[in-house]
């Protein structure tokens, strides 16, 4: 099992951008889609909700929210995008 940390650690190595600017202000597209798969990724592999992973990634819960909403609507779903971050 993964733990938070290494999901965290895994989205930032995959993806090139770091913790630091994945929990901080900025809102680029690669940036938003970086806390996606980690938002997605705690859901699918730790079960957490909205209030933990707000705390893991330094957010309010309202913004995971409707982060959640827009994995659902335009990145074709929890589970699929989780399952990209490990798999492909």
């Amino acid at each position: 099992k993964k733990s938070s940390g290494e999901i965290l650690d895994h989205v930032a190595g995959k993806t090139g951008i770091p913790l630091s600017q994945i929990r901080g202000r900025k809102k680029t597209d690669e940036i938003v889609l970086a806390r996606d798969m980690i938002i997605a990724s705690l859901m699918y592999y730790k079960g957490f909700k909205e209030a933990r992973i707000a705390d893991e990634i330094g957010r309010d819960r309202t913004t995971v929210i409707s982060a959640i909403e827009r994995i659902r609507e335009r990145r074709g779903g929890i589970k699929p995008l989780a399952k990209q971050v490990f798999e492909s």
